[in-house]
């Protein structure tokens, strides 16, 4: 009975429930678009990064300005002429031939040839690379600054020189299956003496400085001769060779050629290099290959063109000969003849056009023997022939219309003239010719010599450090942005809201307090509160807010 009553008292003095609070409708995804003020607040809530960022720029930039390896330029000046010679003559005037016109874009493709580059790599000893081996990033930039030579080695890594040591290659010829590979490892053993190892090699090689190394491996002969190296023992050496046509390559690809002004017919020549003196040498080695080249050709050329003279010299000095007599032989019977005013003009003129056509017919033969019929120049001489046979047939049907006296007389004098200045011409010409082929003289002219700046063109290091420094404060807030956008998060309680339906009543900050009363807790075992040790912290305000809310 009595929990029964109890049970109804209870049940009498239950509060009538409380009405449920209806679930939020399903709301939309929440999208907000970046504004200018958020894109504001992040760019000042992470400007520690985008500080670091344009630090870590110019630093990257600035490091490498100072251990980067100075890279020189050095140029030099060719002048190409169009030469000729003064006299005229047939083998001028009408094919161009004892002169070389040439453009100078045609002759930068002469020049960047293998036929010119290929001397100058053998010259300058180009396909083999011989330096100290420098410890990597700094290395070079201490042994520029160095005064003595320095101890090998850096930590595991053995062999590593930051110091003035040097090595001097005579010679380094090597099997043709070594070249292009990795390099030989040149090591001073002291006294002198010195091992070259390399990874297809067996058993180092050992040798002497000074004295020639030559020794025969299953992949070929070795023949090593070094006149220099300075370093204490245990220094190393690194020795690249590469294959002649693979060096001639890549010099093509660094040889940088223009004309200098429109039609100028000057050259420059210009390549980049971190030896100030393989520089140099490079270029004037090239220069010299050229002009030698251009000289040899232009003399050739002479020498052919000589020997044709030389063989066509003894037909014309028949002709003229023959005709002298003719003409002799024709005044010993009917004595001298009186031309009128009309004939003498006649005689001229036919005298002229045969000395033409006499010259157009022998350089047409001359140009067929080296060009074909089917050149231009061919064609274009065959039009003046065609022309000058034309003009010779119609005074010729004007001559044959005088007395039979006036015309024979009119005919022979009009041979022996033309014979007489073609055979004066091609003796011109001979002459010409013998003083082109003994005379070494060439239509290339070197007016400047390679000569290397003490300043080095690369790194531009005041350039470098601005681009550096626009490059960090471009990155900067892209790498801020790009992280605020795409960590997920609630940023704002107007999203709370549009997400949840829930009413938001207040927004509880960070505090840095909080996490060093964390902290002391986690370590000590003690317990203080916020509220207690700094009643005046931002958390400690906004907790108010949603208390004066909820009252």
């Amino acid at each position: 009975m009595a929990s029964a009553r109890s049970a109804s008292l209870l049940e009498e003095r239950r509060l009538p429930d409380a009405p449920r609070r209806a679930m939020p409708e399903a709301v939309p995804e929440f999208i907000e678009e970046p504004g200018f003020a958020e894109y504001r607040d992040i760019l000042l809530n992470r400007k520690r990064l985008i500080l670091g960022t344009i630090a870590l720029a110019l630093a990257c930039s600035t490091m490498y300005a100072i251990f980067a390896t100075p890279i020189y330029r050095a140029n030099l000046l060719l002048q190409i002429e169009d030469s000729a010679p003064d006299s005229k003559s047939f083998l001028t005037d009408t094919t161009g031939l004892g002169e070389i016109k040439t453009s100078a874009n045609g002759e930068i493709q002469v020049i960047g040839s293998r036929m010119i580059l290929g001397p100058a790599v053998d010259q300058v000893r180009l396909h083999l690379d011989a330096r100290p081996r420098y410890l990597p990033l700094v290395g070079q930039w201490l042994a520029r600054r160095a005064t003595e030579l320095s101890e090998p080695g850096f930590f595991n890594g053995t062999g590593y020189v930051t110091g003035t040591e040097r090595i001097g290659v005579d010679r380094f010829a090597i099997p043709a299956s070594f070249e292009d590979t990795t390099a030989f490892v040149v090591t001073a053993r002291g006294d002198g003496r010195f091992t070259v190892e390399h990874e297809l090699l067996t058993t180092p090689l050992t040798g002497e400085v000074g004295v020639p190394l030559r020794q025969a491996t299953g992949d070929g002969t070795f023949e090593i001769l070094l006149d220099e190296l300075s370093g204490r023992p245990g220094a190393e050496f690194q020795v690249t060779v590469a294959s002649r046509l693979r060096t001639i390559e890549r010099l093509q690809e660094r040889l940088l050629m223009s004309e200098q002004g429109r039609q100028s017919n000057v050259v420059n020549v210009a390549l980049e290099d971190g030896d100030r003196v393989r520089l140099a040498d490079t270029l004037n080695a090239i220069a010299d290959a050229y002009v030698r080249q251009n000289v040899e050709r232009k003399s050739a050329e002479a020498e052919k063109t000589l020997a044709f003279l030389n063989a066509q010299l003894p037909v014309f000095e028949r002709q003229l000969r023959a005709s002298e007599d003719a003409f002799a032989r024709f005044r010993n019977q009917h004595g001298t003849i009186a031309f009128d005013e009309e004939a003498k003009v006649w005689l001229k003129s036919t005298a002229d056009l045969q000395t033409s056509l006499l010259e157009l017919q022998q350089s047409r033969l001359e140009l067929t023997r080296t060009h074909g019929d089917e050149h231009p120049k061919v064609q274009t001489l065959d039009r003046q022939i065609a022309a000058v046979r034309t003009q010779l047939a119609a005074l010729n049907r004007r001559i044959a219309a005088t007395p039979d006296i006036q015309r024979d007389a009119l005919r022979l004098e009009r041979d022996m003239r033309a014979n007489s200045a073609q055979y004066q011409s091609m003796q011109n010409n001979a002459l010409q010719m013998r003083l082109l082929s003994e005379g070494k003289i060439g239509n290339v002219r070197l007016l400047d010599r390679a000569v290397v700046s003490k300043l080095p063109v690369k790194p531009q290091k005041a350039l470098l450090i601005a681009f550096a420094l626009v490059v960090g404060a471009l990155a900067g807030p892209l790498v801020a942005i790009f992280l605020a956008r795409t960590r997920r998060g609630i940023r704002s309680g107007d999203e709370i809201a549009s997400r949840t339906g829930l009413e938001v009543f207040g927004a509880i900050p960070y505090s840095v307090e909080q996490a060093r009363l964390h902290e002391r807790r986690r370590r000590n075992r003690s317990f203080e509160l916020l509220a207690d040790s700094n009643p005046g912290d931002d958390v400690v305000k906004a907790m108010r807010v949603p208390r004066s809310a909820l009252t």
